[in-house]
């Protein structure tokens, strides 16, 4: 074996976008189990092709792989003449198909990947610049894939005689995190899953594409939906609410919430609130709604309407004009950018 000294270089600013500085890697490229002794933290960094400090660092790592095979001719010139020979630099072209899955990743379009392993996270150094501009060291769990980062890390040749066999190890020894990203998450997409399944054409009996008559909305399957455990069942016999009877009014005490009720149109014609009026804080400024029955009124099948709470007077309706309305809630998110928190960043795949 090569018994190279390593030498040290810093990658520019890149995205990583597998693996992990927390958890070995357990299986290999088909899914087969790697005995535990050979398991490593692995980590794939995505470096943009026009970052302008990307030709020096490339350049030292294949300097550094020329002088550790200068004694194998052929391999020293399969290094000068990467990637046009073979000689596993440890770094992928991102625009290029995987050979797994015959597909571009779209978390490297427009970059190179530089692959980098230890067997050892404990001696690994993450830190980040706070913003006093002071270097501090974080929990290594702040690391995740989608986030940029800049590393520390060795190369040496591995010291391997055989042409294809013949590379070099490059291992990290310190993070620095530089910026969030959008977080990358593994498993099957749904390209993956139906890219290539057409949708049938025939479907089952009683299937329709589009909601059938009747059916209630969100009913798994257009079953009717079933009553809540525990929710009480009418009476037999009992009176049966009329449509559009009155629910419990807007503003009426209920500790120290305000719960939107269902209202009947105005007999005015004007539109109804549909959201309690943060003015109504006490029964006194409670009002008659408009399509609620009257208290003390008979109700169509002899039933008594119900009776508004002592002392609540009734009049004007809730929305005249006078009465102050509920202001808007701005349910709004702002934007999710791919990157968070570093002015300047090229988007993945953007060409920018």
């Amino acid at each position: 074996m090569n018994m190279a000294e390593r030498q040290f270089f810093n990658t520019p600013v890149g995205r990583i976008i597998q693996g992990s500085i927390t958890e070995k890697r357990t299986t290999d490229g088909d899914n087969r189990p790697i005995p535990e002794e050979k398991q490593q933290y692995e980590i794939g960094l995505a470096i943009r092709k026009d970052d302008p400090g990307l030709g020096a660092w490339f350049q030292g790592l294949q300097q550094k792989a020329a002088m550790d095979f200068a004694a194998q001719p052929m391999i020293q010139q399969a290094v000068l003449n990467w990637p046009n020979q073979q000689f596993s630099m440890k770094v992928s072209d991102g625009d290029k198909p995987a050979k797994k899955t015959g597909k571009v990743n779209p978390n490297t379009v427009g970059c190179f990947v530089v692959w980098m392993n230890t067997k050892f996270n404990d001696s690994l150094k993450v830190c980040r610049t706070n913003p006093q501009g002071v270097l501090e060291q974080i929990d290594p769990t702040e690391i995740y894939t989608g986030c940029f980062v800049d590393i520390h890390h060795s190369v040496v040749g591995n010291g391997e005689t055989l042409p294809d066999r013949a590379g070099i190890y490059i291992t990290p020894h310190a993070i620095r995190f530089i910026a969030h990203g959008e977080r990358i998450t593994g498993g099957v997409t749904i390209e993956d899953a139906f890219g290539n399944s057409a949708m049938p054409q025939q479907l089952p009996p009683g299937a329709s594409v589009t909601p059938v008559a009747g059916a209630p909305m969100g009913g798994p399957m257009g079953n009717p939906q079933q009553p809540m455990p525990g929710a009480a069942q009418p009476m037999p016999g009992a009176a049966q609410p009329m449509p559009g009877a009155a629910q419990p009014m807007p503003g009426a005490p209920m500790g120290n919430s305000y719960a939107p009720a269902a209202h009947s149109p105005m007999a005015s014609g004007a539109p109804s609130s549909t959201m309690a009026n943060p003015a109504i804080t006490s029964p006194s400024n409670v009002h008659q709604m408009p399509g609620v029955p009257q208290a003390g009124v008979p109700m169509p099948g002899g039933a008594p309407a119900p009776t508004a709470p002592a002392g609540m007077p009734t009049g004007a309706p809730v929305g005249v004009p006078g009465q102050p309305t509920a202001s808007p809630i701005n349910t709004g998110y702002p934007p999710h950018p791919g990157i968070l928190g570093m002015p300047g960043a090229p988007l993945p795949g953007t060409g920018q």
